[in-house]
């Protein structure tokens, strides 16, 4: 059984954790989210929109049909990114993106929302655009300024929300989920 033993000073995104056998096995953020929401990736095709260092995209990668991540720029783009064949990249407005409408499964906004939040309504309009009618549009973060911004338009964040919003604790269970942080569902 793993049991979380402390941050890892070389990235404030990985946990460390203890094994069964006492070796220290390093889990990002990322990866713990990804296996709470692999019902919604596994084989399936993927949007990371305002992907930064795609991060999210590359852990996603290991389950998903496909993951296309997108931002503005491609300055902070993590190298590994393009040597995944499964992970495309492209530089796009993600208020105005260029994508057949319906094309992807679930769509991701992770550790962004503050970036778009002043072109937010205008992004969530585009990603219902992309998403196909049974898919997912997830707004996850571990951040304290998107987390202040999630709770302004959601509502607390402590726990189950009214409506097509929900946060936390249904992505937590069994210590697989994130410990600081939110992840809201919107649908189509």
């Amino acid at each position: 059984m793993n049991v979380p033993t402390g941050k890892d000073s070389r990235n404030a995104n990985t946990l460390l954790l203890k094994s069964a056998g006492g070796q220290e096995e390093a889990m990002r953020n990322t990866d713990r989210i990804v296996r709470c929401l692999l019902p919604e990736i596994e084989g399936r095709e993927v949007l990371e929109v305002a992907c930064g260092t795609a991060e999210f995209s590359l852990s996603a990668a290991r389950w998903a049909k496909r993951v296309t991540c997108i931002d503005i720029e491609e300055s902070r783009l993590d190298e590994r990114v393009k040597k995944q064949d499964n992970i495309c990249f492209r530089v796009m407005d993600a208020s105005k993106m260029d994508f057949e409408g319906e094309a992807f499964d679930t769509i991701i906004v992770y550790n962004a929302i503050y970036h778009i939040k002043d072109q937010y309504d205008e992004i969530l309009e585009e990603c219902r655009r992309v998403l196909k009618p049974e898919g997912h549009i997830f707004l996850i973060s571990t951040w304290k300024l998107d987390l202040a911004l999630m709770r302004e338009k959601f509502g607390g964040i402590q726990g189950p929300m009214e409506g097509e919003h929900f946060v936390g604790e249904e992505y937590s269970n069994q210590g697989k989920g994130i410990r600081e942080g939110g992840i809201i569902r919107l649908g189509k």
